[in-house]
């Protein structure tokens, strides 16, 4: 899983990976709060 992470983040420019990241990691912190 980290290694198909590190390759999205290979094909895509350094700004446009970490923003992908923070978004994926962010929205997956807003599903976690809303289920409780």
């Amino acid at each position: 899983m980290l290694r198909h992470v590190f390759n999205i983040g290979e094909e895509l420019n350094n700004i446009e990976s970490w923003i992908y990241l923070r978004v994926t990691f962010s929205m997956l912190v807003i599903k976690v709060l809303f289920q409780n």
